[in-house]
């Protein structure tokens, strides 16, 4: 599936569409999946479109299903990002529904109602294409993803993409977390994964086997740089902020994006000292 915005829903599994929608994201990623999973009773997931003519496009597909005999249950998110949320009030306004959400995505987001906390291991009742949902916190402290046992697919959210790069930004954002998730995703042994951003991606373990191994080795190399600035007597440094680092870890991207790869390393850092490996002060590091 390409990111060229579609007329109509695509079907991706049976139970399972996706409405494209054009979404205040992060390139090279320009669209965000809105799924829409059930064929009798049917839940809406992550309406991200801010844009009213996409609002309108995807308030049309409902209507339909509705106007099909299917019963709209509620609006699901995933997480709290803009890219996720952008259409949540028009679409509840438009059909009266309720929002569902972890707990920690509720309290992140104030001015939307959350009705239902969606907590790990809770089932979203669907019939055939009930949804089982787990905690997968790391991009966002609150992160869901659910699983389809009908078709053994996981919507991930923003746990891994097939457009685009997972960015991990604490506070919210913590790297040991994410590690973790990743793990118990893999262990699913899912069919297929429904990402937020890009195609469906049909062979999960090679890829979360990828994820995995390319932020572990990352943060090794962030260790090695860390120690060859700040350890021993001949280091040029006490310590360094997240900053200093990016033009030795992260030395092939443009300085427009130094701030955002500043933030990666961020969280690289605070896993390192969580992990005893380093040392954490006042903002700066050191081995």
């Amino acid at each position: 599936m390409t990111s060229e915005n579609p007329p109509h829903p695509a079907d991706i599994v049976p139970g399972i569409r996706t409405v494209l929608l054009k979404t205040d994201t992060l390139p090279p990623a320009t669209h965000t999946h809105c799924y829409i999973v059930g064929d009798a009773d049917f839940v809406v997931i992550d309406p991200g479109s801010k844009d009213a003519h996409e609002q309108e496009r995807l308030r049309q597909v409902v209507e339909a299903s509705v106007a099909a005999g299917r019963n709209f249950v509620a609006i699901v998110l995933t997480h709290q990002h803009r890219d996720h949320i952008g259409g949540v009030e028009a679409l509840r306004a438009q059909f009266g529904v309720p929002v569902w959400a972890h707990r920690i995505t509720s309290e992140q987001l104030p001015r939307i109602d959350v009705q239902r906390f969606l907590e790990d291991e809770e089932h979203i009742e669907l019939g055939a294409d009930s949804l089982r949902c787990l905690h997968t916190p790391g991009h966002a402290s609150g992160h869901l993803c659910l699983h389809h046992p009908r078709s053994n697919s996981l919507l991930v959210g923003d746990l891994v993409a097939s457009e685009g790069t997972i960015v991990i930004n604490p506070p919210d954002g913590h790297m040991g977390d994410y590690l973790e998730s990743l793990e118990r995703a893999r262990a699913l042994k899912a069919r297929t994964l429904l990402p937020a951003h890009g195609s469906p991606i049909e062979a999960p373990e090679p890829l979360l086997t990828y994820y995995l191994n390319h932020r572990q080795t990352r943060e090794a190399e962030v260790l090695a740089v860390l120690t060859s600035l700040t350890g021993g007597p001949t280091a040029n440094y006490e310590s360094v902020t997240p900053a200093d680092l990016v033009p030795e870890v992260y030395e092939e991207l443009p300085v427009t994006v130094w701030p955002l790869a500043a933030r990666s390393l961020l969280a690289h850092l605070i896993h390192l000292a969580e992990l005893g490996h380093a040392h954490q002060e006042a903002g700066r590091f050191r081995v």
